[in-house]
């Protein structure tokens, strides 16, 4: 059930007084923008169970097993500095009511009395949200129109059970995720309303969880306005790719034996890359293949028999396009000389036996410019580079292609995004893919989208927006292009590394108001251990070019 178009009638579940500084946040922010207002605290009126017991030595003996993850995570937390603060509800929700109650208590689960629920039903509420008791049992998952809403910090398609944060490190996952659920009487049966994946922070679990929190706070935020407008709750990052059986464990805190094996694993491997580290630093070529008479933009595929273009040691080249102007070919790339590192857009004409010439550099502001994505409209060239720095996205025009450009006009502005590419779909609109930060969510996290009736704009934001919230897949990677059948979208997997890789996706949807899409394939440079990841795509007419990355030597 949805109902609202007006502020939805919240009610928060608490042990206490107090809530953790990110759900202070978003029960802020729902408030300010007019989007909820949190009218009922229902709190817990007894301890829970299993309280601590007998004296500090009886208790580390009682809990001996468990002694290792203690220490290892005090000593964690002592090199991580503390995140802010809980946040008094008294200060939040001064005008709310309170109830007080006390669940009748099984081993694991909470059971609400038929006359606590009740006076629950009374407060009208829209929707409950879980900061506190314990696994909730009965009609009280019931007593709001759109149930109770809860957070697991982790994925639930790989990780269920607990603590947060903590498994990804010790089993060296290269990425975390967090799930919102709408509870059911089944304990992992709730219905996903909202996942988000990130990089793991590793080798510390305090940077990991502090890393997730912020995340969720923008996820509660987006589902409780998407109820206000009398939408469902469920954001697009639920969808999945169907039914799927979890085959993991049901993780709880770890022993002290899983502690110290994991612990030596992920000593070796911090060694390993400390050593392989040193006196290096990631850097990034292009390289391209030729096959002579092909049309269209679909890419060579077999990654091998790309030929690499290395730069000088000075200096990357990365984000590589390539465009065909009558028999000609362009390669545009991003240039980033490491003494002075801000990215400026170069060219270099491309032919049957590689670069013709030296690359020039035609785009050099005082501030950041990558990702060239350059196309032809109505008889002109036109540019939309990665203009992030400048926090606006602009449309560059050719006045002479391809060596001058001049600033044709704004896109949007402000814009914090980064990747904009431009798709020009067969219902005759431009769509414009790009991935847009946000507090605890970077710009490798989410895909959003804008739709406009010419490639000038205006854009409008799409309503499911963001499409992708999942670090191995969200970034755009290249320019989408036609297979076939397929619309193919390639994007960067950004895990364990930033450029580990690139997914492709085929979109199975795409208008102004909906999009589907399912990954196919994951592309990695396993034909060559030298290189570490790619992270750019691109074709045209038999011309297809990439962007590598390596581990090199610093130059004295």
């Amino acid at each position: 059930m949805t109902v609202p178009s007006r502020p939805v009638r919240l009610g928060l579940l608490t042990d206490g007084d107090d809530v953790p500084y990110w759900m202070a946040s978003a029960l802020r922010e729902l408030q300010q923008r007019d989007l909820a207002t949190v009218v009922l605290i229902v709190q817990r009126a007894s301890a829970a169970p299993e309280a601590p017991q007998g004296s500090r030595l009886g208790r580390w003996w009682k809990n001996r097993r468990l002694l290792a993850f203690a220490l290892a995570e005090r000593m964690d937390r002592r090199r991580v500095p503390a995140g802010p603060p809980p946040e008094s509800l008294r200060d939040i929700a001064p005008e709310a009511a309170r109830l007080q109650v006390s669940p009748i208590l099984g081993r694991f689960t909470d059971t609400f009395s038929d006359e606590d629920v009740a006076a629950v039903q009374r407060h009208d509420l829209d929707l409950l949200v879980r900061t506190g008791f314990r696994i909730l049992k009965g009609a009280i998952l019931g007593s709001a129109r759109n149930g109770v809403w809860s957070f697991h910090h982790g994925d639930n398609r790989t990780n269920r059970g607990g603590p947060p944060g903590v498994w990804e490190v010790l089993e060296d996952r290269p990425e975390t995720g967090v799930t919102l659920q709408r509870l059911s009487s089944d304990l992992d049966g709730g219905e996903v309303l909202a996942r988000g994946v990130g990089r793991t922070e590793r080798f510390s679990f305090a940077r990991n969880v502090a890393a997730l929190y912020p995340r969720s706070s923008r996820m509660l935020v987006r589902s409780v306005e998407r109820l206000a407008q009398g939408k469902p709750a469920r954001q697009a990052s639920a969808s999945d790719d169907g039914w799927g059986a979890y085959q993991h464990r049901l993780y709880r805190r770890p022993t002290t034996g899983e502690v110290l094996r994991a612990g030596a694993r992920l000593g070796v491997r911090y060694a390993r890359q400390r050593a392989r580290w040193r006196g290096r630093r990631l850097t990034w070529s292009v390289a391209w293949h030729l096959a002579q008479g092909k049309r269209g933009a679909v890419p060579h595929d077999a990654l091998y028999q790309y030929r690499e273009l290395r730069p000088p040691a000075d200096r990357f080249w990365a984000d590589p396009f390539v465009v065909r102007d009558d028999d000609r070919w362009w390669m545009f790339f991003e240039e980033l000389v490491f003494s002075n590192p801000v990215g400026r857009i170069a060219a270099w004409e491309m032919g049957p036996q590689g670069p013709i010439g030296e690359a020039a550099i035609v785009l050099d502001p005082p501030y950041h410019l990558s990702y060239p994505f350059v196309f032809h409209w109505e008889g002109e060239w036109y540019m939309l580079p990665e203009s992030q720095a400048s926090l606006r996205l602009e449309l560059y025009r050719a006045t002479e292609f391809p060596l001058k450009w001049e600033l044709d006009r704004v896109l949007l502005d402000p814009f914090d995004g980064v990747d904009a590419t431009l798709h020009r779909h067969t219902d005759g609109r431009w769509y414009l893919f790009a991935s847009i930060a946000d507090v605890g969510i970077t710009y490798d996290e989410e895909l959003h989208l804008f739709v406009a009736d010419t490639p000038f704009g205006p854009f409008t934001p799409h309503p499911e927006n963001p499409l992708v919230a999942d670090v191995r897949r969200a970034r755009m990677a290249g320019r989408l292009f036609q297979h076939g059948s397929q619309l193919i979208r390639p994007a960067q997997c950004c895990a364990p590394l930033y450029g580990s890789g690139i997914t492709l996706h085929v979109i199975d949807e795409l208008s102004p108001t909906t999009y589907r899409e399912r990954p196919i394939q994951r592309l990695g440079p396993t034909w060559d251990p030298r290189f570490l990841g790619l992270h750019t795509i691109n074709a045209q007419d038999g011309l297809s070019v990439i962007d590598l990355l390596r581990l090199d030597r610093i130059s004295r």
